[in-house]
């Protein structure tokens, strides 16, 4: 294995918590994971991490906060370009080219009440690792928080894969030929896809979390700069 060397330029714009940005990037001896060789007498199946000749990199990121109302706030973010890249470790050295983005999304809800609810959610386009292609995916996520009084604490109750989606796709075989003609797909399942994953969890914050213990720091702090001035 070689080190991966990486040359970036970045182009950004930020205004009022909106950003864009263009990254070009060009990577040398790029690493993948999970990459299909065989032993030299071809009589044994290694499955390791493998060197990329280059790959190349033209990505699209953007971050969109929105003020809908003083109860609710929504977040979207976005990333996605061009990549190519050339490996030469296979049986058969190839290039390819092809365009994939992932997007996330979080909607924020303030209730009466102290409740809160929050709804977010992610979805990672088709995409490849060099032989080896990985089918879009993406996931809805759920939940509720309770501010309790008197600096008690919040109960929170979170659900995660709503729907139980995640499952990843992955094809050997899709691209170049693997190592003894191997065409496979497999199917991952993650935790979610038996049960949403859920939770239920209690937090509360002592010291200088609190109101009382704010206002002893701001005291203090003022007291400081008193001192300073004087």
């Amino acid at each position: 294995m070689q080190p991966t060397i990486t040359n970036n330029l970045k182009i950004g714009y930020n205004y009022y918590g909106y950003s864009f940005s263009l990254l070009f990037s060009r990577d040398d001896n790029s690493i993948v994971r999970y990459q299909l060789t065989e032993s030299p007498a071809k009589d044994i199946l290694y499955i390791s991490p493998q060197n990329l000749a280059w790959q190349n990199n033209i990505t699209f990121q953007t971050n969109l906060p929105f003020k809908i109302s003083n109860w609710w706030t929504m977040t979207y973010s976005f990333a996605g370009g061009l990549k190519q890249y050339k490996a030469d470790y296979t049986i058969v050295p190839f290039e390819k080219t092809y365009f994939s983005y992932t997007a996330n999304f979080n909607q924020s809800f303030t209730l009466p009440r102290n409740f809160s609810l929050e709804l977010s959610g992610w979805y990672n386009s088709l995409w490849y690792n060099s032989t080896v292609k990985i089918e879009r995916i993406g996931a809805l996520n759920f939940g509720i928080k309770k501010e309790l009084k008197k600096n008690a604490g919040a109960l929170q109750f979170s659900v995660t894969d709503m729907f139980r989606t995640i499952q990843y796709n992955v094809h050997y075989g899709a691209i170049v030929e693997e190592p003894f003609s191997i065409k496979s797909n497999v199917a991952v399942n993650t935790e979610s896809r038996v049960l949403p994953i859920m939770k239920l969890t209690y937090t509360r914050f002592f010291g200088a979390g609190t109101k009382t213990q704010k206002k002893q720091t701001d005291n203090a702090d003022e007291e400081k700069d008193r001192i300073r001035k004087d």
